[in-house]
């Protein structure tokens, strides 16, 4: 019994002197309301859901975790007990970015302090008069970037999805896609990789029935020969074919053969069609 109560406290020391901002040592003292002790602990680097002002989200960071429980005859009201971490939270300051409606019985609250980018939260529970439960979660400005992140890329991926489904439209009416390319003059090579292309490969994985054919216009001079401007446009095709397979269009439903006496002049503009 003596060890586990040792360990607990080292737990305690660990997290709330640990180096790092001074106003997240303010939060980690928190120490626990008189007469209440520490049942349980627990540090990690989990995500975990709390309630914010924008709902119940998920948080990445160093998570630490304090079960308190008493024995008093006459422990403290669920709002005592919240009012000394609120009083603690305003210390450091931050501030309470959510607290349960007081027709649910008011036993929960969420804070926040920003120092400097970082980012501590604290959210309080109490579930009895005898037990309460505090989360703390610190997270470094690479883990509010990274969710920064996460929320934009899920942002694109939904836009992404929308074009590609309006590109699959254009394709069931007119059985082919223009494509946003240039090249540089002469040359076989792309001046960039259209955003378009990310969005066709979404299409093609949306219908696995659809096999397209990719037709690439020239430019030669004049005196260029025939054989001159089959090559470039020929060339111009790979690199299309390779474009479109780099931004996860499936290879095996691509093709960069000319149709059967199609003439590289007749393509005024790049296209993929179907087979």
């Amino acid at each position: 019994m003596l060890r586990a109560k040792v360990y607990l406290l080292f737990l305690v020391f660990v997290f709330c002197f640990y180096p790092g901002s001074s106003k997240a040592k303010d939060i980690c003292s928190l120490q626990p309301i008189s007469g209440y002790l520490i049942s349980k602990s627990d540090v990690g680097t989990e995500s975990i859901r709390i309630m914010t002002d924008k709902g119940n989200v998920a948080l990445e960071g160093k998570h630490s975790f304090f079960s308190y429980r008493t024995n008093q005859k006459k422990p403290y009201s669920s709002r005592r007990i919240l009012e000394h971490y609120m009083k603690h939270l305003e210390k450091a300051g931050g501030e309470v970015v959510w607290v349960e409606d007081a027709s649910l019985g008011g036993k929960s609250f969420t804070g926040k302090v920003n120092n400097n980018g970082n980012e501590t939260w604290i959210s309080v529970h109490v579930k009895d008069l005898r037990n309460y439960d505090v989360s703390v979660i610190e997270r470094t400005v690479t883990d509010v970037q990274k969710s920064y992140s996460t929320v934009l890329q899920n942002t694109q991926d939904m836009k992404d999805e929308a074009e590609a489904r309006l590109l699959l439209g254009t394709v069931d009416k007119t059985k082919q896609l223009q494509l946003d390319v240039s090249f540089k003059p002469g040359s076989a090579v792309l001046n960039s990789i259209p955003p378009q292309f990310r969005r066709i490969a979404i299409m093609m994985r949306m219908d696995p029935d659809y096999n397209f054919r990719v037709e690439a216009p020239f430019d030669f001079p004049s005196k260029g020969t025939s054989e001159e401007k089959r090559l470039l446009a020929r060339n111009r095709q790979r690199a299309i074919y390779d474009a479109l397979v780099a931004s996860d269009a499936p290879s095996s439903r691509l093709s960069i053969e000319y149709p059967l006496g199609q003439n590289p002049e007749e393509i005024s503009k790049a296209r993929i069609v179907l087979k």
